[in-house]
């Protein structure tokens, strides 16, 4: 490992950012939970979260023990595929799940205009799952992993791109459910939200470039992936807090509509309005998505029940 010290100052990658990834990764998991007891029909959605946490906390922490002196090449070997077994875990589920999230939340006859964004999600999947596999065969015939580092840090730039156009889309769609067309809102607290995530987006983008780029061009500065680490944790963290900061929002008081308006007539297509999703009084994101199909049919925005339900 690359050291910079001096009299009074020694760096280390891995240490200086040990302690944030973890405070990162076990406040992720605080709040998942907490979504996970709280909702009410979705719990395979935050129970996969839950187990993504759980794959990236152990895969960090192992990326630490793999330093320690006395293993032996079998032991280093072992807990280097169960390490890569959870990264994978983690690295395809959070894709999954994002994609997951934007299909359920589109009406049923807006869905097809989706078909594009699931094959590219396909392709992801078939990426990850392809170079996995070549990782455990370079690992079973016992030589170097350094190309299938080079050729991952490639694949995770360009699916940290990948997610942030899902989340994008995501924002957009919630700006037509919880924004009526005269520009007055449902939610106290849903323009700041998304605001706030629409600014975060290039900002994840040019952090997950950047931390595949490090640890290819200067790998001898990170050689614990420390810095992959922390970015991953805090791109966890800011999915499952967008998710907690949305069901805080959908527990507040509808606000009412200045005049009556409709959609009939109004613009079709892919983020055009979903009819009634936004307004039920007294509703949690948990239930968002829930009847989106049957709603999306009805031609209408005034404040009704139901919803979108994020989950399974």
């Amino acid at each position: 490992m690359t050291r910079f010290a001096n009299a009074v100052f020694d760096y280390q990658g891995a240490p200086l950012f040990l302690f944030p990834t973890y405070f990162l990764l076990v406040t992720a998991f605080w709040k998942a939970l907490h979504l996970y007891r709280a909702s009410k029909s979705t719990n395979s959605f935050y129970l996969a979260l839950l187990l993504i946490v759980v794959c990236r906390t152990i895969d960090n922490t192992i990326n630490h023990v793999l330093s320690m002196p006395g293993l032996t090449t079998s032991m280093f070997a072992i807990i280097e595929e169960f390490s890569t077994v959870c990264q994978f875990i983690a690295g395809l589920g959070i894709t999954l799940l994002n994609t997951w999230r934007l299909y359920r939340m589109a009406p049923m006859h807006h869905r097809k205009k989706l078909r594009v964004i699931l094959a590219m999600c396909g392709i992801s999947a078939a990426a990850s799952v392809s170079l996995y596999s070549y990782f455990f065969y370079l690992s079973g015939r016992h030589v170097s992993i350094a190309l299938f580092n080079t050729y991952f840090s490639y694949y995770a730039a360009a699916d940290c791109a990948f997610n942030a156009i899902v989340s994008g889309l995501f924002v957009l769609q919630l700006r037509n459910a919880f924004i009526r067309p005269d520009g007055s809102i449902m939610r106290q607290g849903i323009k700041e939200l998304l605001w706030e995530v629409q600014l975060l987006l290039p900002t994840e983008v040019v952090m997950g470039v950047t931390s595949n780029v490090v640890v290819n061009a200067v790998a001898s500065v990170d050689p614990y992936v420390s810095l992959y680490n922390f970015f991953e944790a805090m791109r966890l963290l800011l999915f499952i807090r967008f998710l907690w900061a949305l069901n805080a929002i959908m527990r507040k008081q509808v606000v009412a509509a200045p005049t009556a308006t409709t959609v009939a007539g109004g613009k079709s297509g892919l983020y055009s309005r979903p009819a009634n999703l936004a307004g039920a009084a007294g509703a949690t994101h948990d239930d968002l998505l829930s009847g989106a199909e049957q709603q999306s049919q009805i031609g209408t925005t005034a404040g009704g029940g139901g919803g979108l339900r994020v989950g399974f």
